[in-house]
This record gives structure tokens, C-alpha cells and sequence, in this order.
């Protein structure tokens, strides 16, 4: 998903906006055309699946993308990016948030070098205001030096709680 993803629908506090500039719209629904395109052709692509899946979440077309995922995770049981999208599609929903992070850590225990999942648990603790947020996104930091985000955030996180030194290494 954009980097938009997590300031769409207040999943985040504003203090930790990038201001993130969403994909447009016409992009979104071209590329959720050529996915749709591609499952006519091939309906049991797990792949194509999984990028319609993360255009409807772009759309915010939640309960969509998810059954989405779904479809996905049982024609290929192992492919992590299916799990990945069905737990940010969870995220979206009311009260589901630590669904969301089980899930995500869940794939981050299967596949330790996706990134995405370790990151995408981090921000659900961000989500969730939760007290492990710093060592989450230490993780993250440490394990993929060259994800600017997650040092943005990290950085973010130490600046909240008037940390400056901290902030400005992250």
C-alpha cells in the first residue's frame, strides 16, 4: 500500500504524518483494471489476487480486499503477501487492530526478512498507542537499515516523548 495507507482514516496521530501523497485515482483503478483483466485469464493467480486486493484497500474497499487476501491465501497457502494485505484490510476495521498485528507477526515469524510485515507491525502498535512502539520499530531499523520510514517514525516516536537526542541519531 502507499505510504498514505496509514494517515487515511486516523489509524495514526496526526504528529505522525509524512503527508504522504496518495497514488491517483486514475492509477488505482488502471491498475485494478489490469489485475481484474489478468484474473479473467487466469482466476486462480494468487498474485493478481493480491494487487486488486491492495488497490481496493487503496480505494478503501476494506471488506473487499480482504476476501481478496483470502482468495489468495488458499489458492497459495504459503505466499506471505496475501497475509500481509488481509491483516492491513484488518487493520482498517473497528476493534480488529490486534487481529491485525497477530497477523502480521505471524508473517513476520514465517518470512523474518519481509520487511513490510515487520514494519506493518510496527505501526499497528503506533496504531494501538502501544507501549512497545520504540523496541518495534528498532526492529524494524535494525534488521533493514534502509527503511526511511520506519527511522522517520522511530525518530517521530523519541521526539513525542521529548527524547531530542535519540531523535535526530534515528
Amino acid at each position: 500500500v502507499s505510504d498514505a495507507f496509514f494517515e487515511r482514516g486516523k489509524l495514526i496521530y496526526p504528529f505522525f504524518y509524512q503527508e504522504a501523497i496518495p497514488p491517483k485515482k486514475k492509477d488505482i483503478a488502471e491498475g485494478a483494471r489490469i489485475c481484474q483483466s489478468i484474473l479473467e485469464l487466469v482466476p486462480n493467480d494468487a498474485i493478481a489476487l493480491c494487487g486488486l486486493g491492495y488497490f481496493r484497500l487503496e480505494q478503501d474497499s476494506v471488506a473487499v480486499a480482504e476476501k481478496l487476501f483470502a482468495e489468495a491465501e488458499r489458492k497459495q497457502r504459503r505466499f506471505m503477501e496475501s497475509r500481509n494485505g488481509r491483516a492491513l484490510a484488518i487493520l482498517k476495521k473497528p476493534r480488529q487492530k490486534v487481529k491485525a498485528k497477530t497477523l502480521f507477526e505471524e508473517v513476520a515469524s514465517i518470512d523474518n526478512m519481509y520487511a513490510a510485515a515487520w514494519y506493518n507491525a510496527a505501526m499497528t502498535y503506533l496504531s494501538m498507542d502501544g507501549a512497545e512502539v520504540f523496541g518495534r520499530f528498532e526492529k524494524v531499523v535494525e534488521r533493514f537499515p534502509n527503511h526511511h520510514d520506519a527511522y522517520f517514525k522511530l525518530g517521530t516516536c523519541y521526539e513525542r516523548v521529548h527524547r531530542p537526542a535519540e531523535a535526530v541519531e534515528a
